[in-house]
């Protein structure tokens, strides 16, 4: 597509009597539109392999995708592995309730139940993959700030 693009430029200014020097501008002109269209291809490709990772290791988690704080955890996941947070309370349910249109309360709640169900589902071996030895069935489920740093922490080992 892109060779015949820069042909049909070539001789658009080679009838326009345009210089050598000019051609040459309109080629790299051209290049580097198409290097710039790979490039956004590229990042909207990587981050959408980054939500189907998030995805599955939730529903692999057993969090049902119908869930309100499923759809909360897969984007504070996501946010929270291309950027770095000080505050997940003043920050990150925010952040994610603006996205949401809906209030930080509501987001924390979503999550919290998503974590309550997942923990209930998941598997003890998957949950020990994803949470090492911070995991432990008898015990109390982790906080929403620990699931989402610990599923983070482990996108980044295997990245």
């Amino acid at each position: 597509m892109l060779e015949k693009e820069l042909r049909a430029k070539v001789l658009e200014t080679r009838e326009a009597g345009i210089t050598a020097e000019q051609i040459c501008s309109v080629i790299v002109e051209s290049l580097n539109d198409a290097i710039a269209k790979q490039n956004e291809f590229d990042s909207a490709n990587q981050d959408n392999s980054l939500t189907k990772l998030v995805s599955n290791i939730l529903r692999e988690i057993g969090i049902p995708a119908n869930l309100k704080g499923y759809n909360y955890l897969r984007e504070s996941i996501i946010y929270c592995t291309n950027n770095t947070i000080d505050s997940i309370t003043k920050e990150l349910y925010p952040f994610i309730a603006r996205e949401f249109n809906t209030t930080p309360d509501r987001v924390e709640r979503g999550m919290r139940h998503a974590v309550e169900v997942g923990c209930e589902r998941a598997d003890e071996e998957l949950m020990h993959e994803y949470f090492g030895n911070s995991y432990d069935k008898n015990k109390k489920k982790p906080t929403n700030s620990e699931f989402i740093f610990n599923i983070v922490d482990y996108i980044h080992n295997i990245h």
